[in-house]
């Protein structure tokens, strides 16, 4: 079941997820969102999505920019330039509440290898908030 991710407002048309403070969004969020909005590199874009420190506002809007020409491209019959399973795979559950991640910011699925960055923490009163909106959306 696809339950949206509640938001707290928007920034140029792109939903701002609940459950993290106001400082995360003004501090990593946006910023975030700006530098992908200034961007069409297909590699800065795919690096991004895959980027599971960042936040998942930021890495949707990369899977968006991502798929949106190559559909296109695969509705002329021609060869999308990135794989779109691929993006669609690394994108699922980034918008979903009921797979997001209670203890970090982004989705279950999303596992990061134990060598690598982990992404950040969800604070404790957030956390408790978006499981009892889990339980509520289930």
């Amino acid at each position: 079941m696809i339950v949206p991710m509640p938001t707290v407002g928007f920034y140029r048309g792109r939903g701002l997820h609940r459950f993290q403070p106001e400082s995360r969004v003004r501090e990593n969020v946006i910023p975030a969102l700006e530098r992908i909005f200034r961007t069409d590199d297909v590699g800065d874009l795919l690096r991004h999505l895959r980027d599971y420190t960042a936040p998942p506002e930021s890495r949707l809007l990369a899977a968006e920019k991502l798929l949106a020409p190559a559909e296109e491209l695969e509705a002329g019959r021609r060869r999308a330039v990135v794989d779109v399973a691929l993006v669609k795979a690394l994108r699922a559950g980034l918008d979903n509440l009921l797979l997001a991640d209670p203890e970090r910011y982004g989705c279950i699925f999303h596992v990061s290898p134990p060598d690598a960055p982990q992404p950040p923490l969800r604070p404790a009163e957030f956390r408790v908030e978006l499981i009892a909106a889990q339980r509520a959306a289930a």
